[in-house]
Order: structure tokens, then C-alpha cells, then sequence
């Protein structure tokens, strides 16, 4: 329902001689609108081009495979993930390749703590989430083939019993 909705209806009934607002005057000027005759229709929550999206989740047999298989691949967006600790860090990165070009469209760094807070796991799942945040920021789901690689077998694992789809590399 639209934010004013209310309010329409509430100014609707009650006439105003002094002190008039915008909308009491726009009521005024169309007096043959009624706002609870109105129909509600719900927003589209997808763009017109959205189609159901199929995730497609895949554990290469082994490193070389999976690097075969990236390389072959001629999806438009490529973004890769990984989240590590090192020197008792721990942190998560993103970075978005598109097809035809040789430079990083785009990386994202992120620090989460020391290993006494924060897992490896973890830091996969935050590399995970910024590489489906960089997918939402670009509005281009839905529109274009993509593919989010991780080397993490246990967070695809996990990602896959919560329908969440990654391939790993």
C-alpha cells in the first residue's frame, strides 16, 4: 500500500478551510476520487526482464579441472571469492572479471578481526557475500549469465543446504 494511502483517506473525509495542504487541495480538485474505492495493485518486485533464476552448484574434482573449466567458460561476469587468515588476521575479498576485458572491474577488501574472534569459514562467507553484493550493486541479476567461484568446499557444502548456489575453483 502506498505511504499516503492513509493519509488520503484521512483528509478526504475531513474538509479544511485554513491551513491546507498540498494534498487537501489535490483532493479538492479531483472531489470524484475515492480513496476506498481505489484498487491496490501490488509492485512488480522484479524487473520485466527477470526470469526464474537457476543456480547451478558444482564441486570440481580437482584443482586442475576446476581451473580448466573457468577458463573455458564464456559467462559475461566472473567473480571470485576467498576469505583466509594470516598473521593472526583474518579477512575477505571479491573481485569482479568481466568477459573481453583484462583489468578487475571491480574489488572489494574486507577485514574482519583477529582469529580469536573470526574463522576462515567465516571470512569465506563474508568473501561470498560481497561477491552476491557486487552482483546486486551492478542490477544485473536476472539479466546476464554469472559465475561466483570460491575455493571453499565446506562453505558451498553449507551454502548449497541453505539454496544458495557458488561453484568452486
Amino acid at each position: 500500500m502506498h505511504p499516503l494511502h492513509h493519509l488520503i483517506c484521512e483528509y478526504h473525509t475531513v474538509h479544511v478551510k485554513k491551513h491546507c495542504t498540498p494534498l487537501h487541495n489535490l483532493l479538492d480538485q479531483f472531489s470524484e476520487i475515492y480513496p476506498d474505492r481505489v484498487e491496490s495493485i501490488a509492485p512488480n518486485q522484479h524487473p520485466n526482464t527477470h526470469t526464474n533464476t537457476t543456480f547451478i552448484t558444482e564441486i570440481a574434482q580437482d584443482r586442475d579441472s576446476s581451473m580448466q573449466k573457468e577458463a573455458d567458460s564464456l559467462l559475461e561476469i566472473k567473480i571470485f571469492t576467498d576469505g583466509s587468515a594470516i598473521d593472526q588476521k583474518v579477512g575477505a575479498a571479491a573481485v569482479m572479471y568481466r568477459r573481453g576485458k583484462s583489468a578487475l572491474s571491480r574489488v572489494l577488501r574486507y577485514h574482519l578481526g583477529g582469529t580469536d574472534e573470526y574463522t576462515s569459514f567465516k571470512a569465506e562467507a563474508v568473501g561470498a557475500i560481497m561477491g552476491i553484493w557486487m552482483i546486486r550493486s551492478e542490477h544485473i541479476a536476472g539479466c546476464l549469465l554469472i559465475s561466483v567461484l570460491t575455493d571453499s568446499q565446506a562453505f558451498i557444502k553449507q551454502a548449497v543446504t541453505c539454496n544458495t548456489s557458488l561453484t568452486t575453483s
